[in-house]
């Protein structure tokens, strides 16, 4: 018999197992609670904001200051391991339990806030107003280093602590601010004077630069147009030399092409009569080709006329030697059917004599 008891992931369970048996802790989920001899707390894990207020700290020069900080804070749950692994730290949730287990809220708080208050001033005592206000970090982190080891003595973890900010009732920090800002108003000042005489000295050595630039243009350009100039007459004369040249080169061009055109007529004239005698005696093999053909054709068509003639006259001579054959074969054919039918008549003779003798026969009996 018992209960089952359910809690958020930011809580942490805390059940009693009696007098010998060490209690068990566990961070959210459910757990089951037998009556009678257990017993279960629940302590909150979630983070916690805390203003801490340090009124009229005194800075190591006696200067009074008022500090505000915020730090951030919660029962540590969970510590990284040498594996950097999330563990669940009991330690630390057990020392919480015994500190706030039953108190509230509130008292928590104070009790955070008493402890951050008096390192906050600790570490005030130790610095100038000028060291606070120039690195407000650096004093957060000490405050964190000096506070961690009593937070943790508590079960706790300090998450962030940051300082909100810092005033006085004499005006000093506003006198530093004021100083700062002159001093940066001054620099300024001093740098925007410097950069234009910087200017107008570079202002000025540029001016020099380019009229030195352009004298030196100025020379090199006529220097340029005298080059130009000479190179235009060496160019011009090369040009004409060049042209005489072409001209005689020309003329002797012609004259060679000239006669190599005639050489050429000539040549193509030759050609022309080589061809024409050649074409004559072509077509008189020719002539003479096609009279030799025709009078070879001429006999080979008689001769092929008397072959054709006898293959006929041979043709008929074998047509009148099969009709003479054939009518040898008639006659002798006709003398066979002569013969059978006499014969065939004496046989039907005999039978109808035979046929009459035993009728005569029967008649008589």
């Amino acid at each position: 018999m018992g209960n089952i008891v359910v809690a958020p992931p930011s809580s942490a369970l805390i059940i009693t197992r009696g007098r010998k048996q060490q209690s068990h802790i566990q961070i959210g989920g459910r757990a089951f609670v037998p009556f009678f001899v257990s017993k279960c707390y629940k302590l909150s894990l979630e983070l916690r904001t805390i203003r801490v207020d340090s009124k009229s700290a005194a800075t190591s020069k006696g200067v009074m200051l008022d500090v505000i900080g915020i730090c951030q804070v919660k029962v540590s749950g969970y510590k990284e391991d040498e594996n950097h692994n999330l563990q669940q730290d009991d330690n630390a949730i057990r020392l919480a339990a015994q500190h706030f287990i039953g108190a509230s809220d509130e008292s928590l708080e104070e009790a955070v806030n008493a402890t951050l208050e008096g390192h906050q001033r600790a570490i005030l005592g130790t610095l100038t107003v000028e060291e606070v206000y120039r690195d407000r970090s650096a004093f957060s982190e000490q405050v964190r280093k000096l506070a961690e080891e009593d937070m943790r003595s508590m079960g706790l973890e300090i998450v962030s602590y940051t300082i909100a900010s810092i005033s006085d009732s004499e005006g000093y920090m506003n006198s530093l601010g004021v100083t700062q800002t002159e001093m940066v108003k001054r620099n300024a000042q001093e740098g925007r004077a410097l950069h234009q005489s910087e200017a107008a000295m570079k202002s000025e050595q540029e001016k020099l630069k380019a009229t030195l630039a352009i004298n030196d243009a100025k020379q090199r350009a006529a220097q340029s147009d005298a080059e130009l100039a000479l190179a235009v007459a060496a160019n011009t004369a090369n040009v004409n030399r060049e042209q005489a040249r072409a001209d005689n080169a020309k003329t002797l061009e012609d004259a060679i092409l000239k006669q190599r055109v005639v050489a050429a007529e000539c040549e193509q004239r030759r050609l022309e009569a080589e061809n024409n005698v050649k074409i004559e005696q072509q077509r008189a093999a020719l002539h003479k080709l096609k009279v030799e053909t025709e009078a070879e054709a001429t006999a080979n068509a008689e001769l092929i006329s008397a072959r054709r003639a006898a293959q006929a006259r041979a043709i008929q001579i074998e047509i009148e030697a099969a009709n003479v054959e054939v009518e040898k074969q008639l006659i002798e054919s006709e003398k066979v059917r002569v013969v059978a039918g006499a014969e065939m008549d004496a046989s039907a003779a005999l039978i109808i004599s035979k046929n009459a003798a035993h009728v005569v026969q029967i008649q008589a009996d």
